[in-house]
Parts: structure tokens; sequence; C-alpha cells
């Protein structure tokens, strides 16, 4: 039983798509359960043989229900092994319905700073108890994601055996190179010319994923006379912001806002070099995803990212939140076309020596395996 906070368009839920993807199938019998309402992917998790049981939280008050029908249905459904994320309603929810079933825990993202809330502390404290009795093994996407977990895991004693760091991968038959013909006419779809060097970004419009940096680097480029366009895919609350932002800098003909998009690699295959400012990643898919498709990035040096691009071979880091430099860092590369063919190709290299999917899925159905001998 996957519990999750959701199933809208998100890290975590993207990971355990393809980790389930990358299994033999029936392998594992897989259920889905939805804390909250939105269920935007459940035809995804349907279409790989998963049933979707939603839970139906619509606010807080609700949370105890939400955890006496998981309780109900892992009963029902015989469930050997539960599989709990990175938020707190669905550990919350996860570690009470086990009832001594063995519980994993993902960490797909960096720890919350301290907070000096009463309430969230509260529930910060019980979250450390429920994890110290329910849990069997925690797995992190990266080194940095445990690495900046561990204050409080030790400080609530969760058992440092339990810890270990499996990295994401991904399905690299989606990955393919595409042709002269399909390129020209992508763009030409698009408004983009052929000789223009396009960079693009793939994120949820929010706080944090550093857009702006983005844009401001395209304007950069713009600057000093280059060819370069942008191509932005995905969507959210900031993107009316970010469009204005785009307005003042000058280059709205330019930049391309794709909104949300299941044809990434099409995408990233029609584009030269990938522009990652984010400010925080427990990972970081889409430069993997980039790299899969052959191209560079240029990023902020988060110490996820640092764990698969190698600066000078694959791609550029500079200072995190340091937008001149990252402009810098994209002009440079705008400029030098056999750079970036260089670095191109060692991030095609890196992906397929490292993150093949089908690797990762074995080792989640080995754990899964190892894990429900011990169910109770």
């Amino acid at each position: 039983m996957h519990v999750m906070p959701d199933l809208a368009m998100g890290g975590g839920q993207q990971l355990l798509l393809r980790n389930i993807s990358g299994m033999t199938p029936g392998a594992i019998e897989h259920h889905v359960a939805s804390v909250k309402t939105d269920l935007e992917l459940r035809a995804r998790f349907e279409d790989l043989g998963c049933s979707v049981h939603p839970l139906n939280v619509r606010q807080g008050s609700d949370a105890p229900g939400a955890i006496v029908r998981l309780r109900s249905l892992v009963r029902s459904l015989g469930i050997d092994v539960i599989h709990t994320n990175n938020t707190g309603s669905d550990r919350r929810a996860g570690y009470l319905a086990a009832s001594g079933r063995p519980v994993v825990n993902s960490l797909h993202a960096e720890a919350p700073g301290p907070t000096r809330s009463f309430a969230i502390r509260a529930f910060d404290r019980a979250d450390g108890l429920l994890s110290r009795r329910a849990v069997h093994s925690i797995v992190a996407v990266s080194n940095s994601a445990l690495t900046s977990w561990t204050p409080w895991l030790d400080a609530h004693r969760v058992a440092v055996g339990s810890r270990v760091v499996r990295h994401p991968g991904l399905d690299l038959t989606r990955f393919p190179e595409m042709n002269a013909g399909t390129r020209r006419s992508w763009r030409e779809a698009h408004g983009l010319g052929l000789g223009s060097v396009v960079l693009v970004h793939v994120a949820r419009l929010v706080p944090g994923k550093g857009v702006n940096f983005f844009l401001d680097a395209l304007a950069a480029c713009r600057a000093v006379g280059l060819d370069a366009a942008g191509v932005i895919v995905g969507d959210g609350p900031d993107r009316a912001m970010l469009e204005s932002h785009a307005v003042s800098l000058g280059i709205t003909d330019h930049a391309r806002f794709l909104g949300p998009r299941d044809d990434v690699p099409t995408i990233l295959a029609a584009c030269d070099l990938m522009v990652f400012p984010s400010l925080s990643e427990g990972f970081g898919l889409a430069p993997l995803e980039a790299m899969a498709a052959g191209l560079p990035v240029a990023a902020f040096a988060l110490p996820s990212l640092t764990e698969f691009i190698e600066p000078g071979r694959s791609g550029e880091l500079v200072a995190r939140a340091d937008g001149e430099a990252l402009s810098r860092a994209v002009v440079s590369l705008v400029r030098d076309a056999g750079m970036r063919r260089s670095f191109g190709d060692r991030s095609h290299a890196i992906v397929r020596e490292r993150f093949d999917q089908r690797i990762v899925s074995a080792w989640w159905v080995d754990l899964y395996t190892s894990l429900a001998g011990r169910s109770t």
C-alpha cells in the first residue's frame, strides 16, 4: 500500500509511477491510497494496474477518519507492506494504519527548517515517535536529502541501520534522439527558429523553483545579441507573475510558457540547454531527464545536483541564488556550441551508466519482498 498525500503532479508521485512502471508485471500487487482529494494522476496509476483508494480528506479535521478508512483497507486487502512518503499527512496515516506491518518511508525533499509553531512542533514529536516505532526502512532520494534529515532522525532515535539512499531512475526508452526533421517541425509549431539556441526549464511555477532566474538568463543572452529563446514547461500559481516578469524584461517574443505537458522527452530533444535555477531539491528529476536527452545543464550548486552533474564536464553549477553568475554561465554556453555538445555527450553517458529505471525498480522489488517477510 503506497500512501500518498495526493495524486497531484508532483515529484514523489512521479517517482512512484516510474518505480512501478519499471517492475515486472505481477511482481508486486500495488494499491495507492491518496489522503487528499486531488486525483489528477489517478488514471496514470490505474493504467499501470494499481488500485487507487481515495481517503477524501478535505480539511484537517477529517484526518482521523482517513486513518480509520486506511486501516480498514489495509486489513481487508491483506496488505503486507506500507510505503509512506515525505509529508506529515501521509506519514502519520500510514504509520497509524500499519498495525505492526513493516513500513518503508521515502524522503523526497530536504528536511524543513525549525519552526516556532506549537502545533507543528507537537506534530513533529508525534512523527518522531511513530517513525521510531513503525518504520523499518527509510529511503532517501539523495545523499543530501538524507544528510538534511539526519539531525531529525538522530533526535528521534530512528535506527541508523534503517537509512539508505536510492537515486531515482529513468526509462531510457522514453528519450530517443530527435532527428533533424522532427526537431524542425516541433520548433516551427512553437514559433522557434531552427538556428536559435533554446533554453528549457521544467518545473511547477511556484516559489523556490527559480523561474525568474531562468527568465533573467534568457534576457541576458538577448541583451548581448545572442539568438536565444526559452521554453518553460509546467504550471502553477506564479505563472501570471512570471509572464509579467517576461514582459518587464522585454522577452515575451522569445519565451514560451507551454503549461503542463506529457511529452517532455520530445520537448527536451528539441532544445539545447537546460537552465534549472531551483533553490532547493531533494534530488532534481528535471535536470536528470534533460541529461538523458543529451542536454548540458546550468543550475545552482544544490548539494543534490552535485551527485550527478559534473561541473565543467556535463554542465555548469554556480552559487545558490547568484542570478548574475547563472546568467554568465548560460551566456557562455549559448555562445559555445562545441561546449554544449561535449557537455551533452557526457550528460547522456552519466544517465545511461547510473540511472537505468530497470535497475532501480528491481531494487525496490527486492526491498518490498524482504519487508513482506517481516509482516505480522
